[in-house]
């Protein structure tokens, strides 16, 4: 045998011994235990929740850093009941929350907006009632939120414009009535807004043109008034623009032919006026 192949194999031989000295570090790595303080606040949302929680992995729902704080909890579909206890702002490293598909009623608490490290929101699915906080501000690095198919009432917050970070907000099916705020126009990342199935009023400001990132635009089934305003051709991102069921009024502007990407559009059943046939041509994606 060669010089280059012994080294060869011995070489072979530490990385295989490396592999099975760490391989059971990884196996009780599965299950961590959680720090004093998250213990302490996960034992108050177990005993309202019907669960209990005594380490941290994924079988649990819960994810730690290796200092046992809580990082991630995904308890979606679990069958939780109860309301959301305000304790849970206490996990101030979470960064992923998954409540999504129970049965949890009650407001979503102030303290949600503790939660500063967040980049995940998701209590979709549920009997959540009461209006959106204020303190959602707080949530700086939020990308994604979803609370659709929930009963939150009230105006939408204008704290919504602080959270600068946000890819995707999905309101649909609740009860959020008043104006789509302008404060909106902030979220220049925004690729997806959905408040369908609402009661929103008023009209379209037009600093929703402000959303040039946007390709998935859903304001159906509402009782939005006005004209569309001129400034929702510089969408022209958008692939999905449904405004449907509304009572939105006066002609369709021009500019619409601008949306070169957008494969789906659906006005129907409002007042609005005017032909899409000369712009309609400059419209090579639509589905037709």
């Amino acid at each position: 045998m060669s010089r280059i192949s012994v080294l060869r194999l011995v070489v072979g031989l530490l990385l295989l011994a490396v592999v099975f000295e760490s391989a059971p570090a990884l196996v009780s790595g599965a299950k961590s235990k959680l720090h004093p303080s998250q213990a302490a606040v996960l034992a108050v949302l177990g005993k309202g929740w019907g669960r209990t929680f005594t380490n941290c992995s994924q079988a649990s729902g819960l994810i730690c850093g290796g200092n046992g704080m809580v990082i991630q909890m995904s308890l979606n579909n679990s069958q939780l009941v109860g309301t959301i206890p305000s304790v849970i702002g206490n996990l101030s490293l979470l960064q992923h929350l998954n409540l999504g598909v129970n049965q949890l009623t009650g407001p979503i608490p102030e303290s949600i907006g503790n939660l500063t490290n967040l980049s995940y929101l998701g209590l979709f699915n549920n009997q959540l009632t009461g209006p959106m906080p204020p303190s959602l501000a707080g949530l700086s690095k939020l990308q994604t939120l979803t609370l659709s198919d929930n009963r939150l009432n009230g105006s939408l917050p204008d704290a919504l414009g602080k959270l600068t970070a946000l890819l995707r907000l999905n309101l649909d099916n609740n009860s959020l009535s008043g104006s789509l705020p302008a404060a909106i126009s902030a979220l220049s990342l925004l690729t997806y807004l959905s408040i369908s199935d609402n009661l929103l009023n008023g009209t379209l400001p037009d600093s929703i043109g402000a959303l040039s990132a946007c390709q998935n635009l859903g304001l159906a089934n509402n009782t939005l008034s006005g004209s569309l305003p001129a400034s929702i051709g510089n969408l022209t991102n958008l692939v999905t623009l449904g405004l449907t069921n509304n009572s939105l009024s006066g002609r369709i502007p021009a500019s619409i032919s601008s949306l070169g990407k957008l494969e789906k559009l659906n006005l129907g059943f409002n007042l609005l006026s005017g032909a899409l046939s000369n712009g309609i041509r400059r419209m090579t994606a639509l589905t037709r």
